[in-house]
């Protein structure tokens, strides 16, 4: 699943984030900003310690100063 978290409200859009976040356990957490696609692949392919599903959040992606 994919989940883009967007919107005007910026607060609003950070505050959910974060609630969502803090419901995870097993998380690898990815700066967007110069990602590539090999560091992305060789996240998804990382198996957690214990077998355990992980989620992968890129935050920054579409970042703009």
């Amino acid at each position: 699943m994919i989940l883009l978290i967007h919107g005007n409200d910026l607060a609003s859009s950070r505050d959910f984030y974060f609630a969502e976040k803090n419901k995870l356990t097993d998380v690898v957490i990815l700066e967007g900003d110069g990602l590539t696609f090999d560091q992305l692949f060789q996240a998804a392919e990382n198996k957690s310690l214990f077998g355990n599903e992980q989620t992968i959040l890129v935050e920054k992606l579409f970042h703009q100063e």
